[in-house]
């Protein structure tokens, strides 16, 4: 025994040893790191003021960084629930190496309590490629990305350097923004207070401008710069195509996971609901002094008395922003002339199923069950017709995944009739002169932003599934995907980029992308895109027009009428639970999307 002692004694000794020398150079490393210089841009001499950024290598390639730039005035004090004012112009160098403070949001998560966040938020980032700033170059196309969740949280902040892969493999400036949110940034009472609707638009409205005012300075071109969203913030983009305000200011518009639409007086009410259970709990809902009251009140004790729900806040129709139209038809008449790329994952509404993945698949569910869920939205003696379109046969035996699956198909369909029917109204509509374009994103990858989605592969592509491939992600993120998803993110990033240089999307097998605005044809060219890693993007005309045969039935078969989204109530509403946990999930599921988007 007493043999071992010297052998343990120098096993201790060695491990000690070690443990000091990757101590010391854990501690050089860090030292030398922090001796390094930030390697600054040339000064940039915008309308607003001098900036300045920096070069970083992130993705293999230097590219030029400059992160909060301020777009407007700090929105507080007499601002708050005001549209936002000019930026004052400063004349001393901004130092724009650091990202500003994300806007106030619901803290959620351990990534929200980290991270910074302010009222004090309109600031903007732009990555450029390295030799945009030399002026020897023609100038890049621009993308704006218009990034947050729901209306709620979010930031344009959000994995910055993961998105710079675009920037490097299709040569365009990318610019990202931070806007108000929830009900900083959609506030809506139905009386005379003082209180400004829609904030939110008019933020990105005012950073839009400041970049079509200053993007040449940073080697961009103003005459090509495109709008991107992605389910709220798509949802923005539209409105911004729909707005009077918003002409002349940007040339392209994509549309990811959502229709193109925005909802009338069901989102008017629970907004103006939300809104006013806010101001309620911090004792600022009486009429009398309301504006003087929210502006004197502290922002974060505001931010913590927002009901979060999916759709507790959102844009709203208004005589200024978004003016409400007569007719659809008329609306998208209205519209702005921009070229449109619109596309949705090809089982894009699963998502809500997706939060509870043992419920799911281990439930007991019928075809009444189904029935029963459907009769819920769907008029009295259609309910039959719609369970055989999207489930099939009632004489027939089904698993309980299959009766699943076709609910969730229900959800799916309602969001791609809606954008099928307003391309071919936009491609209609008399005074488009451009393009309109669609996809579906079939591609299931290998990690998903819900991480259901990779347990249940059963529900498909999932809502925002694109999103990742579009910025590169799998090359950035190389160890969570594969060989197949980087294929993927090469078609992706391949019809984004063609589509910002030229207004029109490419595929990278050769094959033209159909224009439903075709001048050439007497009628709207209906078609659509199936994209996946295999085929490279296949040219379906079957899909987009069961849409539009099935546009009365399905769509117009919800009920037009739901009860208000009242979140004092909702909770109590969504606790429904018939024969199984299942059936009330399913029925959550369908009666929270139905009230974010329909």
């Amino acid at each position: 025994m007493f043999g071992l002692f010297p052998i343990i004694m120098n096993l201790f000794s060695r491990m000690y040893t070690s443990a000091i020398l990757c101590g010391l150079i854990l501690l050089f490393v860090r030292s030398s790191l922090a001796g390094d210089k930030v390697v600054k841009t040339p000064v940039v001499k915008t309308r607003t003021g001098p900036i300045v950024g920096m070069v970083q290598n992130k993705v293999g390639e230097d590219l030029n960084y400059f992160f909060g730039i301020p777009y407007a005035e700090p929105p507080v004090g007499e601002l708050r629930f005001q549209r936002p004012r000019p930026v004052t112009t400063w004349t001393d160098v901004l130092e724009a190496t650091e990202l500003a403070p994300r806007c106030l949001q619901p803290r959620r998560s351990l990534q929200y309590v980290r991270e910074k966040s302010s009222e004090d938020c309109l600031y903007l980032n732009i990555v450029t490629p390295k030799d945009s700033l030399s002026g020897k170059n023609p100038k890049y196309p621009v993308m704006i990305s218009i990034l947050h969740k729901n209306y709620i949280e979010g930031s344009g902040n959000d994995e910055i350097y993961l998105k710079s892969e675009f920037v490097k493999r299709q040569n365009i400036i990318l610019v990202t923004l931070n806007s108000r949110l929830n009900i900083f940034g959609y506030a809506t009472t139905r009386e005379k207070d003082g209180i400004e609707l829609n904030c939110g638009l008019w933020d990105e409205n005012f950073a839009i401008r400041w970049v079509n005012s200053n993007i040449e300075f940073f080697g961009g071109d103003p005459n090509k710069i495109t709008l991107r969203g992605q389910g709220s913030g798509a949802a923005n983009v539209r409105a911004h195509v729909l707005s009077p305000y918003a002409r002349d200011i940007f040339q392209n518009a994509i549309v990811e996971d959502q229709a193109f639409e925005v909802e009338g007086e069901q989102r008017l009410e629970r907004v103006s609901n939300s809104t006013m259970i806010t101001l309620e709990r911090i004792g600022c809902a009486p009429l009398k002094n309301r504006l003087e009251c929210v502006q004197d009140k502290d922002a974060l004790q505001i931010a913590s008395s927002v009901p979060f729900h999916w759709s507790a806040f959102a844009p709203v129709y208004e005589p200024n922003y978004i003016p409400k139209a007569k007719s659809d038809e008329e609306q998208i008449a209205q519209a702005n002339d921009v070229n449109l790329l619109q596309g949705f994952a090809t089982d894009y509404s699963s998502f809500p199923v997706s939060f509870n993945q043992e419920v799911y698949v281990k439930a007991e569910f019928t075809y009444q069950d189904a029935l029963e869920v459907l009769e819920k939205y769907v008029e009295p003696g259609k309910v039959g017709k719609i369970a055989e379109i999207f489930i099939g046969d009632p004489r027939k035996a089904y698993s309980i995944q299959k009766l699943q699956k076709g609910l969730v198909r229900f959800l799916n369909e309602v969001g791609p009739v809606v954008l099928y029917y307003e391309s071919l109204l936009t491609a209609e509509a008399e005074n488009k002169k451009k393009g309109v374009y669609t996809y579906e994103f079939n591609h299931i990858p290998q990690s998903n932003d819900y991480q259901a989605c990779d347990v249940v592969r059963e529900l498909g592509v999932c809502f925002r599934a694109a999103q990742s491939f579009v910025f590169g992600e799998p090359y950035s993120n190389y160890w969570y995907h594969t060989d197949e998803d980087r294929k993927m993110s090469d078609i992706m990033m391949h019809i984004y980029g063609s589509f910002i240089r030229t207004g029109k999307p490419e595929l990278l097998n050769g094959k033209g992308w159909p224009n439903w605005n075709d001048p050439k044809s007497k009628k709207a060219n209906v078609a659509t895109v199936i994209l996946d890693a295999k085929s490279g993007g296949i040219i379906d005309r079957s899909n987009p027009d069961f849409y539009l045969d099935n546009f009365d039935l399905v769509r117009n078969s919800l009920l037009p009428k739901f009860h208000p989204y009242d979140p004092n109530v909702i909770d109590v509403q969504l606790q429904v639970n018939r024969r199984s946990s299942n059936t009330g999930f399913l029925y959550r599921a369908i009666q929270a999307l139905a009230y974010v988007d329909y």
